[in-house]
């Protein structure tokens, strides 16, 4: 009886155990099935750095399960941290060589990174594969993007035409106002010819551009580029019909992450069919690649200005100042610089031709609604000119400040073909009132890109 009486309790004891030990592992199971179903309606929130952070404390423990790696993969890729979701990746298809989502993120992370031969093939390999046309035709936009980037050695010319239409506020950017008091004539009042005031107009404006590298060692190479545009007023206002034409030259030298280049620079600016103004001069700029998503900008303009027939505007322009930009892991972005310089008159009898100048610009971009076909951007910049001497008319020392805004859609709605409607506007706020003016721009643009 004692024999019986012992060996009851140890049979339920041991099913008691082996109870709560199975109880445990469900548990455990569900919960680290529910660490996944967290992270994966996270990433699906839009919420990638909270899914990184829920995921990446687990690693150790739990590299090498497919759904595991695949969704740390993703986190990691959409929060910059690309080496590591290439690890994560990789794991994914050694053990699932057919998940063409794992391959597409793998090739995503080489394409951040700028491993272009992997990320092209990696792209190929998942475009064979059997998805849905809408991911197959963010595969092949990925694909245009990556032959738009020429290899080591390899030359690349690119170029573009448009087409663009719209309604200016101003077309000759002049000041609003019918008259006003002139303090050099004791304030007797100026009233100004109506062509001289703001004028509105209807437009019409065709464009191209081409630019070229062509490498002449690894690490330097010749650029240049030729851009012009002619735009068409409407027909009472067609004498503020205005063109232009640019050209440059120069070198283009890398280092590592070091990017320097020297360009020779000219342009002539017609208004009516006559020139306007000419300019020539140079860029130099050093440009710091911090990390696949940070760049850093420094540089230095210098440029002659000339108005044929009206030689007492001629100035000598200095410019120099930096810039920062940073990519998200949307394919959003967004820059920033600060710059200043001078324009010197030519002609000492001039001074309040010359001015001090400084400005600040601001702007990004990023994919709206989740597709990246349209991308809406915006920017700003602000600048102020001190000019020197005493305008002869307005005794006074000439003081602008400039802000000019924009916004708009890009519409990449065919291959090679983008739609850009935008709104910009100027205000120039002047203690010279006839420099006083303001202007809403809006119009759209079709542009079509050749690749040779």
């Amino acid at each position: 009886m004692n024999n019986g009486c012992h060996r009851a309790p140890r049979v339920g004891w041991t099913r008691l155990v082996a109870g709560l030990v199975l109880l445990g592992c469900c548990a455990l199971a569900w919960a680290q099935q529910d660490v996944l179903r967290q992270a994966a309606a996270l990433l699906e929130q839009r919420q990638a750095q909270a899914a990184y952070q829920l995921l990446k404390p687990l690693e150790e423990k739990r590299a090498g399960e497919a759904d595991y790696d695949l969704l740390l993969g993703i986190a990691a890729n959409d929060t910059g941290r690309h080496t590591e979701a290439v690890f994560a990746l990789e794991r994914v298809v050694a053990v699932r060589p057919k998940d063409s989502r794992a391959r597409a993120e793998l090739a995503r992370a080489h394409f951040a990174m700028g491993e272009m031969d992997t990320a092209r093939r990696e792209f190929g390999t998942v475009r064979s594969m059997p998805i849905p046309e809408e991911v197959r035709a963010t595969i092949d936009r990925y694909l245009d993007a990556v032959e738009q980037i020429p290899g080591p050695g390899e030359s690349q010319i690119r170029a573009y035409v448009e087409l663009t239409g719209g309604y200016d506020s101003n077309a000759n950017a002049a000041t609003g106002a019918g008259q006003f008091g002139v303090p050099a004539f004791g304030g007797l009042p100026l009233v100004l010819d109506p062509l001289s005031r703001k004028q509105s107009a209807w437009f019409g404006a065709a464009g191209f551009g081409i630019g070229a590298r062509i490498p002449a060692t690894p690490r330097l190479a010749v650029i240049g580029s030729v851009a012009g545009n002619k735009r068409i007023n409407q027909q009472d206002v067609n004498q503020f019909d205005t063109g232009s034409i640019d050209g440059s030259v120069g070198l283009q030298y890398t280092m590592g992450n070091h990017v320097f280049s020297g360009v020779w620079q000219g342009q002539s600016y017609f208004v009516d069919n006559e020139t306007f103004r000419n300019a020539a001069g140079g860029t130099a700029q050093w440009q710091f690649n911090a990390t696949p998503r940070d760049q850093i900008s420094v540089f230095g303009q210098y440029a002659q200005l000339t108005y044929p027939g009206q030689g007492f505007r001629d100035v000598k322009r200095y410019v120099g100042g930096a810039g920062y930009a940073h990519g998200f892991a949307n394919a959003a972005a967004v820059f920033t610089s600060a710059y200043f310089g001078n324009e010197n008159e030519k002609d000492a009898a001039f001074p309040w031709i010359g001015n001090q100048l400084w400005g600040l610009r601001l702007g990004g971009s990023m994919p709206m609604f989740n597709n990246e076909r349209l991308t809406f951007f915006a920017n700003v910049r602000y600048e102020r000119r001190n000019y020197g001497g005493t305008d002869p008319f307005f005794l006074v020392s000439r003081r602008d400040d400039q802000i000019d805004a924009g916004l708009g859609v890009t519409y990449n709605f065919a291959k090679y073909w983008t739609a850009t409607p935008q709104y910009a506007y100027t205000n120039n706020d002047s203690n010279v009132p006839v420099s006083a003016y303001d202007r809403n721009l809006i119009q759209l643009t079709i542009r079509r890109m050749l690749a040779f």
